[in-house]
């Protein structure tokens, strides 16, 4: 059984997608979270991370992350990025189309539609974890504190890993 924790990146771990400032206390707050859960929950770990934020727009948008934000939050948080679950708005999308059986004529139709960010994570991250993940996490700045027990799996989904707000 493991816990994945999901990031978002705008004013949760940088300032925004243009500077990409790192906000270190929200990574600090972060690192804390996850070191208290882990001693907490030993039989459900925290043991990698996700990427779920609309900053990351594209494959062009991923490739940034990868070459300029991926290694330093990693190194800050003492986890590393499980490719599996880091997603860019195209493939948030593609998922939620095929299982909302929905369809999008105009790109700011997908964002209007996506814009309750916590109804769209939960709708879509269940559809990609494997068997061994039992726990699942969301920190993000706009997303208020929530949980959600899916009965046919048996998957915990939570906003609640940090239980104040993030500095703004």
């Amino acid at each position: 059984m493991n816990a994945i924790l999901f990031l978002d990146l705008e004013n949760t771990i940088i300032n925004d997608w243009t500077f990409r400032r790192f906000m270190v206390h929200n990574l600090m707050t972060i690192r804390t979270a996850i070191v208290v859960y882990n001693e907490k929950n030993p039989q459900c770990p925290i043991v990698s991370l996700g990427l779920f934020s609309y900053a990351i727009h594209d494959d062009v948008d991923f490739k940034v992350f990868q070459e300029e934000l991926q290694g330093r939050i990693e190194s800050a948080l003492n986890l590393k990025f499980d490719l599996r679950y880091c997603m860019t708005v195209a493939q948030i999308k593609k998922i939620f189309t095929r299982l909302a059986r929905v369809v999008f004529r105009e790109p700011s139709d997908t964002m209007d539609f996506l814009g309750d960010k916590a109804f769209t994570f939960f709708k879509v991250v269940p559809s990609i974890l494997n068997d061994a993940v039992t726990r699942v996490f969301l920190v993000d700045d706009i997303v208020g504190h929530l949980d959600l027990h899916r009965l046919k799996t048996g998957v915990v989904m939570s906003t609640r890993l940090i239980e104040s707000d993030l500095t703004l």
